[in-house]
């Protein structure tokens, strides 16, 4: 890494923008501790995946380049979907039309966010994109409007767009993770050479060889993308077993206290008689 220079390993650019996001968002921020530092935490780490070393070593290395898009599809974006206000995000969606709506139906966001993962993964689409910067960085930012569009049907905060049912919710997470296994498996566990040029030439940066970088790259993916999903899926699934559903005796969620017919019955006959 010695061989970059400073301000190529740490760009001051997207610490500009994330210092100008962030004076921007804290007046669309939700009230509260929480999404105070649920906008700090997602525009850091927005900072730290575009503005350190981790960039360089992203278009050397799939095991950077996964780490710097799970940290930006799969932490900050959720982040700062919760962090910031409803009245902003539905000005974003006011703007965005129709196609926004139509973009972020559960199927089509499912689809084009995995799609994305599947076309980038072509080893000539990769090699090319490792290779030209300003490609590279433009596919970051198609990959961070994906993850929101992604994140959406599960996250969105305004009843224009509402949320999926818990059920249903919890099964597109869980589809969601299922999607990224063929790539997982290619990279971790099928592959015996080295798929991307790319790698077989800088890995040494990460102190991997060409292979063992895919082969983590793979698994960094993969794991990441379920402590990701799972995370919200515990979530999800815990506000609905609280929130959502009943608890009768014995604690079990959606089991009501047994009605007895001849009780009621018994009831009313005295009422009856009694008028």
């Amino acid at each position: 890494m010695g061989t970059y220079p400073f301000l190529v390993l740490w760009n001051p650019a997207p610490w500009v923008a994330v210092f100008l996001a962030g004076a921007l968002g804290g007046r669309f921020r939700n009230p509260g501790t929480w999404p105070r530092w649920a906008l700090v935490v997602g525009l850091g780490v927005c900072a730290a995946a575009f503005g350190t070393p981790l960039q360089v070593l992203a278009e050397h290395s799939l095991t950077a380049a996964m780490g710097q898009r799970l940290l930006t599809t799969g932490v900050a974006v959720p982040l700062l979907v919760a962090a910031l206000s409803p009245s902003f995000w539905r000005g974003v969606w006011q703007r965005l039309g129709l196609a926004g709506r139509l973009l972020a139906r559960p199927l089509c966001a499912l689809l084009l966010f995995n799609g994305a993962y599947a076309v980038t993964a072509v080893p000539g689409v990769w090699n090319w994109l490792c290779t030209h910067p300003s490609a590279f960085w433009a596919q970051n930012l198609v990959f961070f409007v994906l993850a929101l569009l992604f994140w959406w049907p599960v996250l969105s905060p305004i009843r224009e767009t509402p949320r999926l049912h818990p059920l249903l919710a919890l099964l597109y997470l869980f589809v969601g993770g299922i999607a990224l296994t063929p790539l997982f498996v290619f990279w971790s566990l099928l592959s015996k050479t080295p798929a991307y040029a790319v790698d077989a030439a800088g890995a040494h940066l990460v102190g991997l060889s060409a292979m063992a970088d895919e082969r983590l790259g793979g698994l960094v993916m993969k794991a990441g993308a379920l402590i990701s999903y799972g995370v919200v899926f515990v979530g999800i699934f815990w506000r609905w077993w609280e929130d959502g559903l009943g608890r009768g005796p014995g604690g079990l969620p959606g089991t009501r206290t047994p009605v007895d017919l001849d009780a009621v019955r018994r009831r009313r006959a005295k009422t009856q008689e009694s008028s």
